[in-house]
C-alpha cells in the first residue's frame, strides 16, 4: 500500500493553483492598470479635443 502518493499529488495541485492565482492576479493588476492609463489618455484627450467644461474641474488648464 502507497500512502504518499495521495499528499503527494495535493501537494502538486496545491502548487499549481498557488502558481495560477498568482499569474491571475499579475493578469488583474496589468488589465486593472492599462484600464486606467486609458481612461486618463480619454480625460485628456477629451479636455484637449473638447472645450474645457467638465475636465476643467479635474486638471488644471493654465491660461483659462
Amino acid at each position: 500500500m502507497t500512502i504518499n502518493t495521495p499528499t503527494h499529488g495535493r501537494g502538486w495541485c496545491i502548487c499549481i493553483l498557488a502558481l495560477y492565482c498568482i499569474v491571475l492576479y499579475y493578469i488583474v493588476l496589468y488589465f486593472y492598470y492599462t484600464i486606467i492609463i486609458f481612461f486618463n489618455l480619454v480625460i485628456v484627450l477629451d479636455c484637449m479635443l473638447t472645450p474645457c467644461t467638465k475636465a476643467n474641474s479635474l486638471y488644471i488648464v493654465p491660461g483659462k
